[in-house]
């Protein structure tokens, strides 16, 4: 009998020791996640401020971005505008300019304006545009040679 008590005595012992060490183990994790718990708070607090700040910075940027968009907008508008008038002076010039492709042999040139090699005829500053077009693909080395003006 006295055998039985001193092993139950050695048992609980064991089992003592060993509950012993596992609250040994949940205090030091304990004081572990409370380490932790603090610093995710100040990293929490941190991404606030900082996120706080990083929100005034970029609604003036967006602000101006907004505003360049409509400058560029309107500055569009303005050149296609300018691209479908019927500017006088303009039209002076590119009859000039036909006058002188029909003087110097310019294939496609007249006082009209310019008659592409698909055939369509072009005014305006789609004729200049059209028969550098037309230079590009009827003679690639076109910036070699020497044009008239």
């Amino acid at each position: 009998m006295k055998d039985e008590e001193v092993r139950s005595l050695q048992t609980l012992q064991t089992k003592n020791q060993q509950l012993e060490k596992r609250v040994a183990e949940l205090e030091k994790a304990l004081e572990h996640s409370s380490n932790d718990n603090w610093g995710n708070t100040l990293n929490n607090q941190a991404a606030k401020v900082v996120n706080k700040e990083l929100e005034k910075t970029i609604e003036p940027l967006m602000q101006e971005v907004d505003r360049l968009n409509n400058v560029l907008s309107q500055k569009e508008q303005q050149l296609v505008q300018i691209q479908t008038s019927n500017c006088p002076e303009s039209d002076a010039v590119l009859m000039e300019f036909g006058e002188m492709g029909e003087r110097f042999g310019w294939s496609g040139w007249s006082r009209r304006g310019y008659r592409a090699a698909s055939g369509m005829l072009c005014t305006g500053i789609g004729a200049i545009a059209q028969f550098i077009s037309d230079l590009k693909v009827s003679s690639p080395s076109y910036q070699q040679q020497e044009i008239a003006f």
